[in-house]
């Protein structure tokens, strides 16, 4: 297996590891947003855990962008998955303003959908960067 190949491998295992996560995670917070905060403790658990890989996973890409000797291709699309993020947080934060005394989204959900969209700019940056290096020369 050439080196081409084993970063590939390394970050389609991330993306699906990844992918479970982000799954799981807006699940939980979904489920425990519906229950009535009933299972706040794993969703700390699974967002922290979410969040830890999401940073794993962005800084492994970002990394490859930085380090390749041939073109980066990233044929993931970022920007459809932070909507996906915004929607569900629009959606439960309307539902808690329209039905206070009944639902509350808790405050690791907020923290994990600001956390996203701060790995999610900081990745965006990095990527608009090199595009400007990688054109400059």
């Amino acid at each position: 297996m050439n080196a081409a190949e084993s970063t590939f491998i390394n970050r389609l295992f991330w993306r699906l590891i990844l992918n479970i996560w982000s799954i799981i995670t807006l699940a939980l917070i979904i489920i425990d947003f519906f229950c009535k905060n009933q299972y706040n403790d794993s969703t700390n658990i699974v967002s922290t855990i979410y969040i830890a890989l999401l940073g794993i996973y962005s800084a492994d890409k970002e990394i490859d962008r930085w380090t390749s000797q041939k073109k980066f291709i990233s044929n993931y699309l970022g920007e459809l998955f932070i909507i996906f993020w915004t929607l569900i947080m629009v959606v439960l934060l309307l539902i808690t303003i329209f039905h206070h005394a009944d639902y509350q989204l808790n405050n690791v959900s907020f923290a994990t959908y600001i956390s996203t969209l701060g790995v999610f700019a900081i990745t965006e940056k990095s990527k608009k960067i090199y595009q400007g290096k990688k054109t400059s020369k």
